[in-house]
């Protein structure tokens, strides 16, 4: 029957149903039995591969990861091993310091115990005392020597620092606080092993002897003059001797030079290596990262790279030149600071600002005393203290104001000798050029300040 006006055919019919299974089956077949039976591998390697690579990067990133948390874990137990084996024991230093400005320049103050083999060297307390100036800025260092036995008041009665010092690090560090009018921020200590141990630590400190070494009292070792390397018993004779040259000045020489070798050999070098050999050696507040920040500026400079150099002020006879004994210091708190100014302008002060000038004898000098204190009859005390050591007694009476919370030992001219030897017999007193303001008819005039206690 005719379908749409045109006849059924049964040809067209077939012909129609195998171009639909031709298109339907045939040519899908051919398209996907021939080309794309050729891409699957492709696609197949393809993805595999970025599967490979992907568990790869995977990998490598998690070893990295754990890698990392392994040295950063190592790191932070080098730290905290090195930290905690430096760290303060037994110690009430922290009271007395005080906490830097960020960014600023600040002082520490090191105390180092020698040991001993004979008298003098056995009185107590420190007998190496170094304060410091570190300035990251401006990447400088300074080391300024104080004498252990600078003579300071302490509960209105004079002394010395290595007495201070047996009764505790922050009275320490506060009495030379009172005479250097600076803070200070942090503290070292070590003793005779620890210093020692630290020059066998670190290999040796080579340094150049221009005198020979022969002090029993510092020990029975002898170091012969010229270039040689010192291990950790002749460090210790090194620094002890005094029977030399110039006595405390070649002392005190010998000590600022051994400290700024041996801060060249810590900040050169494998730092880590170096301190982590010498952690065990001494005792400090500072925190590891303070000492870092040293070394990474300081590394490729030298010893001669660090400004060193001393309290201003004298000795007396007893102690001047290689006698081997131990009197006071008398240091000069205002030529103290002007060292200090200078350092902070970044000049640099004279390496030796001790006054060699010995101390009159007391039988040829006249002291007239001023009473410049409340005490009753301290004057007349005083007189009796002074005449008792040889000196002779001029005029004694009260000063015009008991307000001198300071004994001035007042001179004439030439007469900074015979002011010496007052002092140190009196163990207390600043001199003072008498010029037109002070007039008397003795050679020496005291006024006594509330520092000194003639009663006692």
């Amino acid at each position: 029957m005719p379908q749409h006006g045109r006849p059924y055919s049964s040809k067209r019919s077939r012909k129609t149903s195998q171009r639909v299974q031709n298109h339907t089956v045939g040519t899908h077949v051919r398209r996907t039995g021939g080309q794309g039976e050729r891409r699957r591998p492709d696609v197949a390697e393809t993805i595999r591969r970025r599967a490979q690579m992907r568990r790869l990067v995977a990998g490598v990133i998690g070893v990295a990861i754990v890698l990392g948390a392994a040295i950063l874990a190592a790191v932070l137990a080098f730290r905290g091993t090195v930290g905690s084996s430096m760290a303060l024991r037994d110690s009430n230093a922290a009271e007395a310091l005080s906490a830097p400005e960020a960014g600023q320049p600040y002082y520490l103050l090191v105390s180092a115990e020698l040991g001993a083999v004979a008298a003098p060297l056995d009185n107590a307390g420190p007998d190496v005392l170094l304060l410091a100036r570190v300035d990251n800025a401006a990447q400088s260092l300074s080391l300024i020597s104080i004498p252990p036995d600078l003579q300071v008041t302490r509960d209105g009665k004079s002394t010395d620092l290595a007495a201070v010092a047996s009764q505790g690090d922050a009275e320490l560090i506060d009495a030379v606080k009172s005479f250097t009018k600076l803070d200070i921020a942090h503290f070292v200590k070590m003793d005779e092993d620890g210093l020692a141990a630290m020059v066998e630590n670190l290999g040796g400190i080579d340094v150049e002897l221009e005198q020979v070494i022969d002090d029993p009292q510092a020990g029975d070792i002898y170091l012969p003059a010229g270039a040689i390397t010192l291990n950790g018993p002749t460090a210790l004779q090194y620094l002890r001797a005094d029977n030399l040259k110039m006595g405390r000045q070649d002392k005190v020489a010998h000590q600022l030079k051994f400290a700024t070798l041996v801060l060249q050999r810590l900040f050169n070098g494998n730092f880590d290596a170096n301190i982590d050999a010498i952690d065990e050696c001494f005792q400090t507040d500072m925190a590891l990262a303070d000492i870092e920040a040293v070394a990474a500026w300081f590394a490729g400079k030298g010893a001669a790279d660090i400004v060193v150099t001393t309290v201003p002020g004298y000795v007396s006879a007893a102690t001047s030149v290689g006698d081997g004994s131990r009197g006071r210091f008398i240091g000069s708190t205002e030529d103290f600071a002007e060292l200090v100014a200078m350092l902070e302008r970044g000049e640099t002060p004279p390496a030796n600002t001790t006054d060699g000038i010995e101390a009159a004898e007391p039988s040829s000098v006249t002291v007239d005393i001023q009473n410049g204190t409340t005490i009753t009859g301290a004057a007349a005390l005083t007189g009796e203290k002074l005449t008792g050591t040889g000196f002779k007694l001029g005029q004694v009476g009260n000063a015009e104001q008991q307000v001198y919370t300071e004994t001035l030992v007042i001179y004439k001219d030439d007469g900074l000798a015979q002011a010496k030897a007052v002092i140190e017999a009196l163990g207390v007193g600043r001199p003072v050029e008498a010029g037109s303001y002070y007039s008397f008819d003795g050679d020496v005039m005291v006024i006594i300040g509330s520092d000194f206690s003639p009663i006692s």
